[in-house]
């Protein structure tokens, strides 16, 4: 559920899904979404309101203030897949088992 913001004025702030990935692991299902989001002022990040309750965590950065040391290494490859979405303008949907 979205807040305080109509779908449209979501859609445009988050402006392209680049990965949608089902992984399931020993420990559960999990399901990501990675959204090219442009650069937000911090008035517009916090117009965004979230329903928390379908949110494990959430976090506003550029590729670069990511290091490859806080993604998991099982799941850099959806990192990498992201990245190549947002270089080659495409969308990627993954599933992954294991």
């Amino acid at each position: 559920m979205i807040t305080n913001r109509t779908s449209r004025d979501y859609a445009e702030a988050l402006r392209r899904l680049l990965l949608s990935a089902y992984v399931h692991t020993t420990d559960g299902a999990h399901i990501y979404w990675v959204f090219d989001g442009g650069t937000l002022t911090t008035e517009q990040q916090h117009a965004i309101v979230l329903q928390e309750s379908e949110l494990t965590a959430f976090r506003f950065s550029a590729p670069g203030e990511i290091s490859r040391d806080e993604i998991p290494p099982s799941r850099r490859p959806l990192w990498g897949a992201a990245l190549g979405a947002l270089t080659d303008g495409s969308t990627v949907h993954l599933e992954v088992v294991g």
